[in-house]
């Protein structure tokens, strides 16, 4: 699990954990800026100073948690697509249908849960070759749409598979309009790529997408 805090200045920084300094055994937070930055975006800071106050102010405010969705999670993350993907099955065979979809049961699905614990957002990550994964069902509980939450998960998402992964690219399909996802960093792929309109294709860390990653892509889905 992985803490989003809001600096009191207003920037979002993901918490990745807590670690010990070898020589003083002082304890230190480990984290990164959640928007473009052009120094370092991975920083370190002591644990007091951290939670600490500054201009009496807290410094940093938990604003929610990423995670890797747990199984009891499950049902109620993959129900915030049915009204978009349901496709006039019951809720119950909507479920069900997961039983047997690729992309699910390979995948790993990461959530959001908000400053009150509520799971708001989910997204599957999907692993197609050592340096091509795909970003998959993107959704959000219909509570709490137009409030920002899928656009804080796919952040500290990307962020978490930079870190994690080196830089590994990214595909997606847009449902929706592809606006949203430039704002990631995703671009539109030239019409001659685009092999499942009308979702749109959109590539994040390289411009190209090479004809044989698509004909796996083709054959995943």
């Amino acid at each position: 699990m992985w803490q989003i805090f809001r600096h009191y200045k207003g920037p979002l920084y993901l918490r990745y954990f807590r670690a010990r300094h070898s020589e003083t055994s002082e304890d230190y937070e480990v984290y990164r800026c959640l928007y473009e930055t052009k120094v370092s975006p991975r920083w370190i800071r002591p644990t007091e100073m951290f939670f600490g106050a500054k201009e009496d102010k807290k410094r940093f405010e938990p604003v929610g948690t990423i995670a890797i969705a747990c199984p009891e999670d499950l049902k109620e993350v993959l129900m915030f697509g049915y009204d978009a993907w349901g496709d006039g099955m019951s809720p119950e065979a909507f479920i069900k249908s997961y039983d047997s979809c690729r992309n699910h049961l390979t995948g790993r699905r990461y959530v959001l849960r908000n400053e009150e614990g509520r799971l708001v957002a989910g997204l599957n990550h999907l692993r197609f070759t050592n340096n091509l994964s795909g970003i998959a069902s993107v959704a959000t509980h219909p509570k709490f749409r137009k409030k920002g939450y899928s656009s804080l998960l796919m952040t500290s998402v990307l962020a978490l598979l930079e870190d994690l992964e080196g830089g590994t690219r990214q595909i997606l399909f847009s449902e929706i309009s592809p606006d949203f996802y430039t704002n990631f960093g995703f671009e539109t792929l030239p019409e001659s790529k685009q092999k499942f309109l009308p979702s749109q294709a959109m590539l994040r860390g390289s411009a190209t997408l090479a004809d044989e990653e698509l004909i796996f892509i083709q054959s995943y889905f």
